[in-house]
């Protein structure tokens, strides 16, 4: 066998070795692919404060020596890459048509991820309530030392009532300073 031959089978044999291998989930739209088409395919803008964005080279004209030149630094602007024009709206409402048309045509499968109603969309301000009640009878049964249970309440009740809490949090400071100065008055 040739050496240079041979030597190439090893490399390949350590390329397979060590080869990332890409696992995508089902439905997934971006994929890996070529910087130099992308960028080609791509156009250059820059958005400046209070302006509409400018086009700094058109589509099929940018190249990665381009990309990488200079540009003189403007506060606030940023320079981007866009590789689609964005769909006027009867192109979108043509797309959106299609999807649709698409999806009642085709049964979905059982591997489809469809969104539901979030936990708390779920749950309804009642049970909220009662649960918010029981969080704070942990407070009178001393489950937790003193200090620790109030903050832990007053952090699950921040969640439902932050304008309560936060008053509830003002007084009770404006109470602990007026203390602490009077005990200093004293």
């Amino acid at each position: 066998m040739n050496p240079e031959t041979e030597r190439s089978q090893r490399h390949r044999a350590l390329l397979r070795r060590f080869e990332p291998v890409i696992h995508y989930t089902n439905g997934e739209h971006f994929f890996p692919t070529d910087v130099d088409t992308y960028v080609q395919e791509s156009s250059l803008w820059v958005l400046r404060l209070d302006e509409q964005p400018d086009c700094l080279s058109p589509e099929g004209k940018l190249t990665l020596e381009k990309l990488a030149e200079p540009r003189p630094e403007i506060l606030g602007a940023v320079t981007y890459i866009k590789l689609i024009k964005p769909l006027d709206v009867a192109a979108l409402a043509s797309y959106r048509l299609k999807q649709i048309g698409r999806s009642l045509l085709h049964k979905k499968d059982q591997n489809t991820f469809r969104a539901g109603l979030g936990r708390l969309a779920r749950v309804g301000y009642s049970s909220r309530f009662v649960d918010a009640l029981f969080s704070l009878s942990l407070l009178a049964r001393g489950r937790v030392p003193g200090n620790a249970g109030a903050a832990a309440t007053l952090v699950l009740l921040f969640e439902f009532f932050w304008e309560i809490v936060v008053m509830a949090v003002l007084v009770a400071g404006g109470y602990m300073l007026w203390e602490n100065l009077r005990e200093l008055w004293a």
